[in-house]
């Protein structure tokens, strides 16, 4: 897991700045659930498509306090021409996607980061994989379903072939189970990367897994920014 470096944390902004964080994805890919948790600390069991909403949260960093304001934005292409007003004056942009969804994943590359690069070539950026506790139940589910087969199939000798992705049943008469797709640790990595984001992270919004540390890791991506333009300053003024 990623942590904040100390040489980092005591270049907090100013008490009551407020920062502006943007969250995009496709549609359903968990932005609005992740935003929830972590704002109100509970989890919307019933999924509502979001238009546009805010939330805001008062955050703490070595004694020093901020605003940390949250846009939630529609995935969906329908809002593709209002969704750019979400950009002026963002300090850090989140890209999410769903881990059980490749298709969300995908769309990081072919998608939401030329959106963003093309709207915002200076915001930092980073990566966030949502529903990690989905990829681990379908994990589990097919190890237990292997098992269950594997037992079955000793006794009536027919042949049973698997992958690290899928799970496939060859028998004589032609049945197959396959296990749904989902998006590796590895492969969110090798796409932060890739898009060349500042960083990357993977949460479970229903389990409450690292959602914390996803916004950890947004301020610090606006405190790195701050610094870096001050670096720059000072080198202009030499």
């Amino acid at each position: 897991m990623e942590r904040l470096p100390d040489d980092v944390k005591g270049n907090f902004p100013d008490p009551q700045t407020q920062m502006k964080c943007v969250v995009v994805g496709d549609g359903g890919c968990g932005k609005t659930s992740m935003l929830v948790v972590y704002t109100e600390g509970e989890f919307p069991e019933m999924y509502t498509p979001t238009v546009f909403e805010n939330y805001s949260r008062e955050v703490n960093f070595n004694r020093k306090k901020a605003i940390l304001t949250l846009w939630d934005t529609a995935g969906q292409e329908d809002y593709d021409r209002l969704r750019p007003l979400s950009y002026n004056n963002s300090d850090v942009i989140i890209i999410c996607y769903d881990v059980t969804n490749l298709s969300s994943f995908q769309n990081v590359e072919i998608r939401w980061s030329p959106e963003i690069r093309h709207f915002c070539p200076h915001t930092p950026t980073m990566l966030v994989a949502c529903k990690t506790d989905l990829r681990l139940s379908v994990s589990s589910n097919a190890m237990s379903r292997s098992a269950s087969m594997a037992t079955t199939l000793t006794t009536s000798g027919t042949a049973m072939e698997m992958t690290s992705s899928n799970l496939s049943l060859n028998s004589s008469s032609g049945a197959q189970i396959e296990e749904k797709t989902f998006v590796t640790s590895e492969m969110g990595e090798k796409m932060a990367k890739h898009i060349n984001v500042t960083h990357f992270v993977e949460c479970s919004a229903k389990e409450g897994f690292n959602i914390e540390h996803v916004f950890e890791l947004a301020i610090d991506c606006v405190v790195r920014s701050d610094s870096d333009a001050a670096s720059e300053c000072c080198c202009l003024v030499l």
